[in-house]
């Protein structure tokens, strides 16, 4: 995503939980954990990209690479031992692990081998929700325990402190950021000893008409797209119709919206003899624009009807392709 400038309140959010975690475990602490999650859309990656930009600098000690922030996205199919593979990758230690030969202990040991060398603070899980729903019951508490292991790092030829770690004893502890949908919500809650380690819940929002600051948030967001494509001079974020009208076709998706407005800026730099005008926006939409939670086209309907549908939207708990998939006035789609 491209949120810029403006940070939404829950990125901000973030930046601040990890300054403290930081600061907690150099001082002596134990690991901490953190669960973003959220719908599509609303701003987690740019929120990690946030991250990675102010604490992940790299360096180099003698030979060896310091890496302090890893970050690993989940695929479809994800277990534990392709994301332990993932985080030996990003660290310059590629393994395989399609022949099915490599045992998760080791991958494990090998990753924490890792994690130590490059001496990672911050550990971050993207779309973790498919490790964590999409696999077996059996795939899925290897992925928890393993999780809890990464959290709970201590000596191997130690049997105490395990609770208490110790700097001066060579304890490693780290923060472990994990993302991903609503979904992530249930198997933390189910496993109380997982959901004790990430205790820190960070929820993204879809923007809305309503609640007002939400829609100012929104408002900013788009300030801050326009100014980086180039549209500042020519598309005010302060415009009720247009704002609204943005806001109705992205679908309450910052990435759609920026790939409308990405749109936009092309073509108003084909054009520049043309003025952005509503035409402009309607055409930018007919070519990128997502309408499938639409009937029509929002920057060829009237005012009435845009007025109209933020009204009905205002009374809805969210805007969503599930939602809003009707034109505002009550027209209904043709049989046949």
């Amino acid at each position: 995503m491209g949120i810029y400038d403006y940070k939404l309140p829950f990125q901000q959010r973030l930046l601040d939980e990890v300054d403290m975690a930081l600061e907690e475990i150099r001082a002596g602490g134990n690991s901490h954990g953190i669960l973003l999650m959220g719908a599509s859309g609303t701003g987690k990656s740019h929120a990690l990209d946030l991250v990675v930009g102010r604490f992940g600098a790299e360096s180099q000690e003698g030979y060896q690479r310091i890496k302090t922030c890893c970050r690993v996205s989940s695929a479809a199919k994800a277990d534990a031992p392709s994301i332990a593979a993932g985080v030996l990758a990003q660290l310059g230690k590629p393994v395989s692990t399609s022949s099915g030969t490599t045992k998760l202990s080791e991958l494990e040991l090998s990753m924490h081998a890792a994690m130590r060398a490059h001496k990672v603070l911050i550990l971050i899980l993207e779309e973790f929700h498919n490790a964590l729903l999409s696999n077996s019951p059996l795939f899925r508490g290897q992925t928890a325990r393993m999780l809890k292991n990464i959290w709970n790092q201590a000596p191997l030829e130690s049997a105490g402190g395990w609770a208490i770690p110790d700097t001066h004893r060579g304890d490693y502890r780290l923060l472990i950021i994990v993302s991903g949908t609503d979904e992530l919500r249930k198997p933390f809650d189910t496993d109380k000893e997982l959901g004790s380690r990430f205790s820190c819940v960070i929820e993204t929002e879809q923007p809305r008409f309503f609640p007002p600051e939400s829609l100012r948030e929104f408002r900013l967001v788009l300030q801050s797209l326009a100014e980086r494509y180039g549209l500042a001079d020519h598309l005010d974020a302060n415009n009720d119709d247009v704002a609204s009208r943005l806001l109705i076709a992205c679908g309450a998706h910052y990435r759609k919206l920026e790939k409308l407005l990405q749109r936009i800026a092309t073509l108003s730099r084909r054009h520049p003899e043309q003025n952005l005008s509503l035409e402009m926006l309607a055409t930018a939409y007919d070519q990128v624009g997502d309408n499938g939670h639409l009937i029509g086209n929002p920057f060829r309907w009237s005012s009435e009807e845009v007025t109209a549908y933020v009204k009905r939207a205002m009374a809805m708990p969210k805007i969503t392709a599930h939602t809003t998939n009707e034109k505002p006035k009550g027209s209904r789609k043709k049989k046949g």
